[in-house]
């Protein structure tokens, strides 16, 4: 009966925000996919103890249901839809602003392939580990987000027809992905055109957007794979096909990103009595996102690494453990955390007003798709590095645009 209750909410509240259009939709189809679904499996097959598996049920019920008061308050007074779009939107966007973004994106592209290659590093010969252990000073740190946070300008390219900066963008993501390794490198580029299809009017590009999140679902345990290979070259030896069977099995065992609820699950067994656990480490880190730790030095460290620490049993300051939204929330503050659902609610309705109040077409467009990787990022219970990626997207974005307002209207 509660698995009933779970289904019916989480899809309720998936459809709720898909008929309003706000990206919350994204959050609550991630939701759908690494902790309802493979949450039945687990309840079906037994494999956990029943309190546990119950104990996950309810709070996941009470999280959405209190996330679901608050967006339903806020949609009585507010407008809808949040995001509507034409795909030829962008030609409205001054070409000064698009060459000013353009410019700070390639930028930050440059400065990321030079310090990468300057680092004895090369495209194809360098591991996920290798990038991963990599130093980095907190200004490559930055660049390199930005190189993410900003390829959305990809759909802005293809509704402007500029071609050739088109080739660009795709150029700089395919280097992007082969750079970092990273999965979630693949969203930005990609989900611009997801949502455009998803919230359109025409039921077939609907299906067109349903069908490209479901195949986007499964790059992603494609890419993973690939990334295990240590060695990009590797692919042709081992063969689409056999990268593609390793993909489904590793979905069928519930590996990747349907294996994250299995450390919720061992928080909930072991009643959170962990060091750290309890205390909301992990909000009060981002309550203090703009002091460098340098400077502060109580300021927790990422608590990621606290819960890598206890699943794995390893302390390893560059392991991190994302236990799903639920989980992290669960991590933090006990049962209690399910009061979070409130917050998460306030938090999309802030991004949903940030976007509709964004007038310039391709601003807005790159705000839904930093807001996209977001959201998946959260769902998967990744919450300090997915707000803190946008953040600076968002900042830098903000601060790109008040200075052509500015100098426009300086000249005016």
């Amino acid at each position: 009966m509660l698995l009933v209750v779970l289904w019916l909410l989480n899809l309720y509240v998936l459809f709720y925000e898909w008929r309003k259009k706000s990206l919350g939709t994204v959050l609550w189809a991630m939701l759908f996919v690494v902790f309802t679904l493979p949450h039945s499996v687990h309840l079906y097959i037994g494999d956990y103890d029943k309190t546990v598996l119950d104990t996950a049920t309810v709070y996941a019920i009470i999280f959405i249901f209190l996330y679901s008061i608050i967006r339903f308050i806020y949609f009585y007074y507010a407008d809808s839809p949040v995001i509507e779009f034409n795909f030829r939107d962008c030609y409205e966007t001054p070409e000064k602003l698009f060459n000013m973004v353009f410019a700070v994106y390639l930028v930050c592209f440059l400065f990321t392939a030079i310090t990468f290659y300057g680092k004895g590093f090369t495209l194809l010969g360098s591991s996920w580990s290798d990038t991963l252990y990599m130093k980095q000073t907190m200004i490559e740190v930055i660049t390199g987000q930005l190189v993410v946070a900003f390829s959305g300008l990809g759909f802005v390219c293809l509704s402007k027809n500029k071609k050739l900066h088109f080739v660009i963008c795709l150029g700089i993501y395919i280097f992007c992905l082969l750079w970092s390794k990273s999965r979630y490198n693949l969203l930005g580029f990609i989900t611009p055109f997801i949502i455009f299809f998803i919230f359109n009017k025409d039921k077939r590009k609907v299906v067109l957007g349903i069908t490209s999140g479901v195949f986007l679902v499964l790059l992603v345990f494609v890419f993973q794979q690939i990334r295990w290979l240590q060695d990009v070259t590797l692919v042709s030896s081992v063969g689409a096909g056999e990268i593609l069977r390793r993909s489904f099995e590793y979905m069928k065992e519930g590996g990747g990103e349907f294996g994250l609820l299995k450390a919720f699950y061992y928080f909930i067994e072991k009643n959170n009595n962990f060091v750290n656990f309890g205390e909301g480490l992990g909000y009060i880190r981002l309550l203090l996102l703009l002091i460098p730790s340098a400077i502060l030095k109580s300021k927790p460290r990422d608590f990621a690494i606290d819960m890598y620490k206890e699943w794995t049993h390893v302390d390893n300051p560059r392991g991190t453990m994302h236990p799903t939204l639920y989980g992290d929330t669960f991590a933090n503050f006990g049962f209690a955390g399910c009061f979070m659902g409130l917050l998460y609610g306030l938090f999309i309705i802030f991004i949903d007003e940030n976007i509709k109040r964004t007038q310039d077409p391709m601003i807005r467009v790159m705000k839904i798709s930093m807001g996209c990787t977001m959201f998946v990022l959260l769902g998967r219970g990744a919450m300090y590095n997915a707000i803190f990626n946008f953040i600076i997207g968002w900042f830098v974005l903000e601060a790109t645009y008040w200075l052509f307002c500015s100098r426009r209207n300086s000249l005016l």
